[in-house]
């Protein structure tokens, strides 16, 4: 049924989502191969909601917020207990940075594998309010566990790398209020 729409709309179907509570990986597969773009499982939660407009390109603007917005989102007191900004927060970029090129890359070769990975660096996000990445993280975990050909999506990855730009950014700039010296 769902070749038959492609057919009948030359090409160019609406996109179909499946949403299944007990679906065997199987029947994703199949439901994937025969044309559907996404198969979503229960339960339905607000980040698969959020998820499934960009992973389709269906309107949803998927380029990172200005650098200025997620600084005034992000709170970094949990970090500071640890030690002056000037040496916690240089070190946080840094991990952040590598854990979410670690993770990328195990997910590129088994998505199954990097559930561990992506769940570190989205409880490393969480210290510090980066809500829009930790959401990103929590799509990609669920999808990963459910359905690894769609975690493997290209977009998601795009719009979690520039969220993860714009926190190291923010807190680039909370290390140097001032800005740059001359």
């Amino acid at each position: 049924m769902i070749n038959a729409l492609h057919d009948a709309t030359n090409g160019h179907p609406p996109p179909i989502i499946v949403v299944s509570a007990y679906a065997t990986a199987e029947m994703r597969s199949a439901v994937i191969q025969a044309g559907a773009r996404l198969f979503v499982s229960k339960p339905i939660s607000r980040a698969k909601l959020e998820f499934a407009p960009s992973y389709l390109n269906l309107g949803r603007n998927t380029t990172a917020a200005p650098e200025s917005e997620p600084g005034a989102q992000l709170n970094f007191d949990r970090l500071l207990i640890l030690g002056p900004a000037n040496e916690i927060l240089p070190r946080f970029a840094a991990d952040v940075t590598a854990n979410f090129e670690q993770a990328r890359a195990t997910f590129d070769r088994d998505p199954v594998a990097a559930i561990p990975e992506v769940h570190k660096l989205r409880t490393t996000l969480l210290l510090v309010g980066a809500s829009t990445a930790v959401d990103l993280l929590r799509v990609i975990e669920n999808l990963a566990a459910t359905n690894p050909d769609i975690a493997r999506s290209g977009p998601l990855w795009t719009e979690l790398e520039q969220e993860i730009d714009a926190v190291v950014a923010a807190v680039r700039a909370a290390t140097n209020p001032a800005g740059p010296s001359d």
